[in-house]
Order: C-alpha cells, then sequence, then structure tokens
C-alpha cells in the first residue's frame, strides 16, 4: 500500500511541520487506522491538543476500531495519560 510508505516518509524528523500532519489526515480519508499513528506522531512532537482532537475524533466515530488492538476503554486511558502528564489549553472542553 502506497500510503504506508507515504507514512513512513512524513515521520521523518523534518516534517515537525503541518505537511506531516496534512499527509497523514490525507491517509486517514482512505483508512482510519492511521488515525493512532497519527496521535502518536502529534504527541512526539509536543502538538498534544491536536492529539487529543484526534483521540476525541475516534471516539466521536462509533465504527472506529484500534489498529493496534486497543479497546475504547484502553484508548480513553491513553487520552487521560496524556491530559494529566502534558497539560493542554481547553483542558475543560476535552473533558466534556
Amino acid at each position: 500500500m502506497v500510503w504506508k510508505a507515504y507514512l513512513e516518509f512524513a515521520k521523518e524528523p523534518e516534517f515537525q511541520t503541518e505537511t506531516g500532519k496534512r499527509v497523514f489526515k490525507r491517509a486517514i480519508q482512505f483508512d482510519e487506522s492511521f488515525r493512532e499513528d497519527l496521535v502518536e506522531w502529534l504527541v512526539q512532537r509536543d502538538r498534544v491538543a491536536e492529539a487529543v482532537q484526534e483521540y476525541m475524533e475516534a471516539f466521536d466515530d462509533e465504527r472506529f476500531v484500534s489498529s493496534r488492538g486497543k479497546t475504547r476503554y484502553e484508548m480513553q486511558l491513553e487520552l487521560c495519560q496524556l491530559i494529566v502528564n502534558q497539560p493542554v489549553k481547553n483542558g475543560e472542553q476535552v473533558i466534556r
């Protein structure tokens, strides 16, 4: 699949900008399983608020299934850990 190779390219250190994020967002349009990779990529680049937003989009989609075999509960725990360890602006909105 061409998206996997393209995402490996986007994961390179020089893609700290919106370009990498756009590549991931485009890949997600074709395969939702890349959302977890985007969350990981965002967290590695200290873009926690955006990672939280991606988690929330995954939770809003009832059909979302983790490509890594995680349950919804496990993903919610990861989200909580992320918020606790790296506070985000407007954290109250996330909790609601």
